[in-house]
């Protein structure tokens, strides 16, 4: 009995039964999207894009890239749609709503 009280959780775990709202599980949610958002930059744009853009940060449904070339913003742009599925499909409904561009 005493030992099934002080079973070893996953940090996953414990995150969840802290709330959606916890402000590390959303670090790490921001996080884990910008990784998979410059994945996916490459993934449908190209390997040479990472010299001139990158995601950046997550912040309240919005993904900021940061971009050297007005050109690949605009790129970025017309795909916009296709990053939006993606990232969406991955990590959930409405986890990115809007990207940013910096220039």
């Amino acid at each position: 009995m005493l030992r099934e009280k002080f079973f070893m959780k996953s940090i996953s775990d414990l995150l969840r039964s802290r709330g959606s709202q916890s402000p590390l599980l959303t670090s790490v949610v921001s996080s884990l999207v910008v990784e998979a958002a410059n994945d996916a930059l490459t993934k449908i744009i190209g390997d040479g894009v990472r010299k001139y853009a990158q995601a950046v940060y997550l912040k309240q449904h919005t993904l900021t890239f940061a971009c050297l070339s007005s050109v690949i913003a605009q790129e970025i742009k017309i795909h916009e749609k296709d990053f939006l599925d993606l990232l969406n499909k991955k990590f959930g409904p409405k986890t990115v709503e809007k990207i940013n561009y910096l220039a």
